[in-house]
């Protein structure tokens, strides 16, 4: 098939799917294209990288300066988020008790902006920052968020998942690289390299394979929709790209993947049997993800050799020792506040090294210990939300809690953690504000059920 064919044929379909999705929740108003084009720029590589090599852009000074194109596109997001926001009624007491980690996080990044060698830098890149907080309230302000937040997830899967495929298969000099030192083939769609893609694909299986067993067990296989079907052929594809090319895939990604959806797995046979897990036993298995990610470059990698030998790696994690041999100096210079939000990884200090593989040392070096200890304490908040989640709305509960530790234990490997560009840190954010109103949606729904009244709000509008 000529490229020029598959391109339209392509486009075809996604807008079908789009489609498809904008009848399945027709309350969710067009302003959640905000966050989800946020979210996408996130997901994929820079606006600039499509017009102009990275080459180029790094000669110019672009890694530190930002590519005009991506800067402009971020602005206007923000810029229409903050309308949007002004516009709507939103429980701020609320949400600010709801949500103490967080915000600590952000004020802590914030101050930190002081002490980096780079402030004016840190401050474009805390903007970012703070830009996927904005839009993760932009969803909590909708009339029902829930509805909104699942658009942008399946609107990332409709957009993503077959463009990705297209420029794989169809545009190769776009969507495939070739390592380094290895010359393997390596995919990576609309991604910038193969683990952003991988991030891409299994956030979008795991959430379409979520979202058609909760379909298949509350209605049955016979009153699956049509968009159904479509989630179902989405999640074909995607799995199909995680696995990636026959001799380079993203070990992590699979990894993770594979987790989450033994996890909720196993949450589904608790519900079945009718116990209910304890907080403490969800708490047990996300402090033991996070103990050993952040003991990870420390030593702590040994433990997980058999799992690693399985997946092809084994334990220097391909690698990846070395680059913490380097950093872990680096760290104990300023182990307690660090180098400053944005004040690290700039080109004129990070030599050879761009990225540290793992997101607690990478935390470690923009916010210190410090920093490293409100992430966990921004992870225990989420878990205790995830188990009251699980009280009111079994599969969103699950689903929070699967998320959470899917993205833990990513870190061990890759670093996401409080990251401006990074998918797996904004749908942290997003649904660590959601969780707290599940219990909210459970009580409007019951008197929804009693009297037939969809009075009651929460934010600007009605459920």
């Amino acid at each position: 098939m000529p490229p020029t064919l598959a391109l339209v044929l392509c486009s075809g379909f996604v807008i079908y799917l789009l489609r498809l999705e904008r009848k399945r929740a027709p309350g969710v108003s067009g302003a959640v294209w905000i966050p989800t084009i946020w979210m996408m720029s996130c997901a994929s590589k820079p606006l600039a990288n499509w017009f102009s090599s990275g080459q180029a852009a790094e000669a110019s000074g672009g890694v530190e300066a930002g590519s005009p194109l991506d800067r402009n596109l971020l602005t206007v997001l923000i810029i229409a988020g903050i309308f949007i926001l002004l516009r709507r009624k939103l429980d701020w007491q609320s949400f600010q008790k709801n949500n103490k980690w967080l915000i600590a996080i952000y004020l802590f990044a914030l101050i930190s902006i002081i002490w980096s060698d780079f402030p004016l830098i840190s401050a474009r890149r805390y903007i970012r920052f703070s830009g996927t907080l904005l839009m993760a309230l932009v969803v909590l302000s909708e009339r029902d968020p829930f509805d909104a937040f699942e658009g942008v997830l399946r609107r990332i899967a409709f957009v993503l998942i077959p463009f990705s495929l297209l420029l794989i298969k169809y545009f190769p000099t776009i969507g495939v690289m070739y390592g380094r030192w290895s010359g393997e083939l390596m995919w990576v769609g609309v991604a910038d390299q193969k683990n952003s893609a991988g991030i891409i694909f299994f956030v979008s299986a795991f959430y379409l394979f979520w979202r058609l067993l909760r379909e298949w067990r509350t209605r049955g296989l016979r009153q699956l929709t049509t968009q159904s079907y479509a989630d179902a052929f989405v999640l074909l594809l995607a799995l199909y790209l995680l696995k990636g090319s026959p001799k380079a895939f993203s070990a992590t990604s699979v990894s993770v993947f594979t987790l989450g959806v033994g996890t909720l797995s196993w949450l589904l046979w608790m519900q079945g049997r009718r116990k209910m897990v304890g907080l403490a036993i969800l708490m047990t298995i996300v402090v033991a993800l996070f103990l050993y990610g952040f003991g990870t470059p420390f030593g702590a990698r040994t433990i997980g050799s058999g799992l690693l030998q399985m997946l092809g790696r084994d334990a220097t994690f391909t690698d990846r020792d070395q680059i913490w041999a380097e950093l872990i100096p680096i760290v104990m210079q300023r182990p307690i506040l660090g180098h400053g939000y944005g004040g690290f990884w700039i080109l004129a200090t990070r030599n050879q090294v761009t990225e540290a593989h793992n997101g607690y040392l990478d935390v470690m070096l923009v916010l210190g210990v410090a920093g490293a200890f409100l992430v966990f304490g921004f992870v225990v908040s989420m878990c205790r939300a995830a188990h009251a989640a699980l009280h009111w709305d079994f599969w969103w509960g699950a689903l929070g809690f699967c998320f959470l530790i899917m993205v833990v234990l990513h870190n061990t490997s890759e670093a996401s953690f409080l990251r401006t560009s990074d998918l797996l840190w904004s749908l942290l954010v997003f649904i660590r504000v959601l969780l707290p109103v599940v219990r909210q949606r459970y009580e409007h729904e019951e008197v929804m059920l009693a009297t037939g009244n969809a009075t009651l709000e929460y934010g600007s509008a009605v459920f």
